[in-house]
């Protein structure tokens, strides 16, 4: 490695490096991230017009994503969860939303499978593509939907699941990620490579209004505590000290 600092967004991914690479410990600097102030509770979200051309009303039960269709975002464990859970009676008329570019994807994408299995599970009434949405849109969709998902095997850092933390909006979010320090109680953290812990999580989720309004709670506070000043600070501190070794 020839750089004499490497930057990086969480303790957790400042982990991986150095066991990936076996650098110094004290070479790997953590700057973290925060949400911008777009994103915050909306008292009455009313969909914007972009998420009404999607077909999205006030009404609907969402069950939010956010992110890239890559292999590693799990996302066919969560339509396989999704299908599962959408199908009981008391959960009937529960949509999932899945905002992102999908279309041009810059990363490696598994999008064509994932369209498939939302053929052969028969969701294609109840899965929503959004594209890439603006962060007023992706606001509002946070405020809208009842719980957020991110399933990955992975996440360095995962900033979707803190935006929608800071709508209000409770998360469901992979265990191997920084999310579950991050976000506290105002998550519920599963293992990805058991698809029944994503479905349990949902059902418990999505059955109860007092578990998602102390879930509600918990994010915002968990999420108002992680600020850019914060990453602006950390920043200097790890400028200075490369400066000083």
């Amino acid at each position: 490695l020839q750089a004499d600092a490497v930057l990086t967004v969480s303790e957790f991914s400042r982990d991986k490096i150095v066991q990936r690479f076996g650098i110094a410990r004290d070479r790997v600097f953590v700057v973290g991230e925060a949400a911008d102030e777009t994103f915050a509770p909306i008292a009455t979200p009313v969909p914007t017009a972009l998420l009404r051309a999607c077909g999205i009303t006030s009404s609907d039960r969402i069950v939010a994503y956010v992110g890239g269709f890559g292999p590693h975002k799990n996302i066919r464990s969560l339509l396989n969860a999704f299908d599962q859970v959408s199908r009981r009676p008391n959960l009937a008329g529960t949509i999932l939303v899945l905002a992102g570019e999908h279309e041009n994807e810059v990363f490696h994408s598994e999008i064509a499978r994932i369209q498939e299995d939302i053929r052969k599970l028969d969701l294609a009434g109840r899965v929503v593509f959004t594209g890439f949405l603006p962060d007023g849109d992706l606001a509002v969709l946070l405020n809208l939907a009842l719980v957020l998902v991110l399933p990955s095997f992975m996440e360095g850092f995962g900033l979707p699941a803190l935006e929608a933390a800071a709508c209000g909006c409770p998360v469901i979010a992979t265990r191997n990620s920084p999310l579950p320090e991050l976000l506290g109680d105002g998550g519920i953290y599963i293992d990805p490579r058991h698809p029944e812990q994503l479905e349990r999580a949902l059902l418990d989720v999505l059955r109860s209004e007092n578990s998602r309004a102390e879930m509600a709670k918990a994010a915002v506070i968990a999420a108002g505590k992680l600020k850019w000043t914060n990453a602006a600070c950390q920043l200097r501190c790890a400028m200075r000290a490369m400066i000083e070794s």
